[in-house]
């Protein structure tokens, strides 16, 4: 799952699906509003895989949008990744709303540790935690324990 957008997201999608992967891309306009940074990933996503926007159509990409779609993007996901973003990027946005649901949350080291990236302090003090290439294993353990625990709770009803 993720956002459709430029830089560490277009290339997260890229290479999953070069490498074959079944993908989740989250629009932060309407289903029919060309995307402003890659209208050809979209295009692709729909056709291939699975294009998700909860947006009214004509709606165009603004600063909102992109805030909903880093929510949509923590409800739908059992564990966030955050590789980089601003201070108040839609990464960081995500990964909060990410811990306030209890799901796993991840800062890549190399991040955590770039002393001028201040927001990451915050986001471990409230349970992210730091995944490094040492630490892999504990990702697709977390991931597991989320979807169990979902699939438990829905039996259970």
């Amino acid at each position: 799952v993720s956002g459709i957008c430029q830089g560490v997201a277009q290339a997260a999608l890229n290479s999953a699906m070069t490498a074959g992967g079944r993908i989740i891309g989250v629009l932060a306009t309407a289903l029919n509003e060309p995307n402003q940074n890659d209208d050809a990933l979209c295009q692709q996503m729909a056709r291939d895989h699975l294009a998700l926007s909860h947006f009214a159509a004509a709606t165009r990409e603004t600063e909102e949008t992109r805030l909903y779609r880093s929510l949509t993007m923590a409800l739908i996901c059992d564990a966030t990744i955050v590789v980089e973003s601003g201070s108040s990027g839609s990464a960081v946005v995500q990964a909060r709303e990410s811990l306030r649901l209890g799901r796993t949350t991840f800062v890549l080291k190399s991040t955590v540790e770039n002393r001028s990236i201040v927001w990451t302090r915050s986001l471990l003090r409230a349970g992210a935690q730091v995944l490094s290439k040492d630490n892999l294993g504990e990702l697709s353990n977390a991931v597991e324990a989320n979807v169990r625990a979902r699939f438990a709770r829905c039996a259970s009803r």
